[in-house]
Formats: structure tokens, C-alpha cells, sequence
């Protein structure tokens, strides 16, 4: 019996490249960032060297990334800071 193996996932650069050029100055969910760069939460955290506890967080807004998480971020999810929409934290007391 032979074993399949799934291709590996080729992303459309142009096709990307023009998502996000009509996407700007849409905000999206950090969540959504990263999604749309093709990465699981455990390959994020480590290409941004954080936790994935730390990213779920993020994610959840449950806290906030500093400047150079950020930057980090912006660099990674080929994303501006001004256009992802941070989860502010919520209240559930």
C-alpha cells in the first residue's frame, strides 16, 4: 500500500499581492493576519519569537504586542499596524 502525500500549498504571489492592495484601508483581525499568511499559531509565535500562549492572547485581546512584537508582526503578516484591528480587552467581571 503506497502513502499519499499532500502537496505542499503554493500561494499566488500576485493574486496575494492584489488581495492585499484591495484590502488596504480595511482593518482585519490579527487572527485574520495571520490566517491569510498561511500560518498556524505555533509557526507564528516562533518566526515572531514569542509563545503561542503569548499569540493567543494577542489574538484573543486579552493583551497587547509592544513596538517591536509589532513591527514583528507588520514584517511577517506583510500587514501595517494600522491595519489590523486589535481586539480590545473585554470586561467579563
Amino acid at each position: 500500500m503506497t502513502k499519499t502525500v499532500k502537496p505542499f500549498k503554493i500561494i499566488n504571489v500576485e493574486r496575494n499581492k492584489a488581495f492585499r492592495k484591495e484590502m488596504k484601508g480595511m482593518a482585519i483581525t490579527l487572527k485574520a493576519a495571520r490566517v491569510n499568511a498561511g500560518l498556524t499559531q505555533i509557526e507564528s509565535a516562533k518566526k515572531l519569537g514569542i509563545a503561542v500562549d503569548t499569540l493567543r492572547m494577542y489574538e484573543t485581546g486579552k493583551t497587547f504586542p509592544d513596538v517591536p512584537t509589532i513591527k514583528k508582526i507588520e514584517n511577517l503578516y506583510h500587514v501595517s499596524y494600522n491595519d489590523i484591528n486589535f481586539l480590545l480587552p473585554t470586561n467579563n467581571g
